[in-house]
């Protein structure tokens, strides 16, 4: 069971990364003024 859930957590943080760095790409074409929106949403 230990080995599945790391097999897992592995997955998801692979999943998470590409989807931040995905996010930052998005927020970083659209301009100065998204990424400030970002900043204070966060």
């Amino acid at each position: 069971m230990q080995t599945h859930e790391i097999d897992m957590i592995n997955i998801i943080s692979k999943h998470t990364q590409a989807m931040i760095i995905l996010i930052v790409k998005v927020y970083l074409s659209a301009g100065q003024a998204d990424t400030w929106t970002l900043k204070i949403k966060l």
